[in-house]
Parts: C-alpha cells; sequence; structure tokens
C-alpha cells in the first residue's frame, strides 16, 4: 500500500505519530507538495508541536503564499503563546496576500485590541465589517475602541 495512503488512513483514525512518519519521508521525496506539508501541519497541531507547527505553516506560506489560512493559524500559534508581535506581523502578512480574507481582519483587530492599540484595532475590524458586515461583536469591539481613544487617548 503506498505511503501516501497509509497516512490517509492513519489521519481518519487520529493516529497521528503515523501521520507525522508518513507525512515527514513524503515531504522528503518532494517537499514542494503543500498539501503534505497541510496534513503535517495538522498532526503537529493534533499532537501539540509548537515549534514544529510554526516549522510547517511558515513553509506552506513560503509555497503558497495565498494561504489565508496558514497566516490565520500561525498569527493564532503566535498569539497563543503570546508572542503578540509575530502574531500581528503574521496577520499583517495574511491581509497584504488575502484582502478577502475576512478572519485575518477580525483576529489582527482582537489582538490590537486587548493590546490597547485602539486605532489599527478599530481600523482593523472596519476591515472585517466592509468583508462580513453582520459581524455585529466586531461592530461593538470597534466602538469600544473608538470610546478608549477618546477616554485613553
Amino acid at each position: 500500500m503506498p505511503i501516501r495512503t497509509l497516512g490517509a488512513i492513519a489521519h481518519k483514525m487520529a493516529r497521528w505519530d503515523e501521520v507525522i512518519d508518513a507525512y515527514e519521508w513524503l515531504i522528503v521525496q518532494n517537499p514542494d507538495e503543500v498539501g503534505s506539508h497541510r496534513i503535517l501541519a495538522s498532526a503537529y497541531k493534533a499532537k501539540g508541536q509548537d515549534q514544529k507547527l510554526i516549522g510547517a505553516y511558515t513553509e506552506i506560506i513560503r509555497l503558497d503564499p495565498s494561504s489565508s489560512v496558514a497566516y490565520t493559524n500561525l498569527g493564532n500559534i503566535y498569539v497563543r503563546l503570546k508572542d503578540y508581535n509575530k502574531g500581528v506581523s503574521q496577520y499583517r502578512a495574511g491581509i497584504k496576500a488575502t484582502p478577502e480574507f475576512e478572519l485575518l481582519h477580525y483576529n489582527l483587530g482582537n489582538v490590537l485590541f486587548t493590546q490597547k492599540v485602539y486605532r489599527p484595532a478599530m481600523d482593523a475590524y472596519m476591515g472585517y465589517l466592509k468583508l462580513a458586515p453582520e459581524g455585529t461583536y466586531a461592530f461593538s469591539r470597534s466602538c469600544q475602541a473608538a470610546f478608549s481613544l477618546d477616554t485613553e487617548g
């Protein structure tokens, strides 16, 4: 049975160590196959291997610079690790590469808001609302950011 098939079966069964073994081997054979990197990233995420996950998403972005999901997930990892500057950088890079992906704008607004960087947070929320006008929570946060600008300067 081909290794890709074995890896796919292991993925379906959530046997993450086997998925990692199979797809790391496949990537050695064909390092530019972005799909293998994506599956490997999902296995690293399931195993909680943040440093390897960062490497996998970085490689996905190198291979597919329009991968809005990779930018989003990489930004989320950095924010979860409390490396807010890197998270913001990933969200901004993702917005530059794929400005129509609303979640990048929303996540950028959230991290800037929590860091009390209100004007850019408000701008990010407004970017989100242009793409997803039904986003009432983002509208509320944008209003809070505007209020904070008035009260905190």
